[in-house]
C-alpha cells in the first residue's frame, strides 16, 4: 500500500502496465477496512494473474 500523496507520481513512472485503486476516505493502510470484499478481490485476482 502507498500513501496517497505518492501514488499519482508512482502510477505516472510505472506507465501504463501499472494498476491503480484509490479506495475514497482510506488513509495509509485502512483500505482492507473500508473495502474489504473488494480488496481482497483484488489481491486474488492478482495473484492468479501473476503467479
Amino acid at each position: 500500500m502507498v500513501a496517497p500523496d505518492n501514488i499519482y507520481r508512482l502510477k505516472a513512472a510505472a506507465g501504463d502496465a501499472a494498476e491503480m485503486w484509490v479506495i475514497k476516505g482510506a488513509a495509509h493502510t485502512n483500505g482492507p477496512e473500508l473495502e474489504p470484499q473488494a480488496y481482497f478481490s483484488r489481491i486474488l485476482a492478482f495473484f492468479e494473474r501473476e503467479l
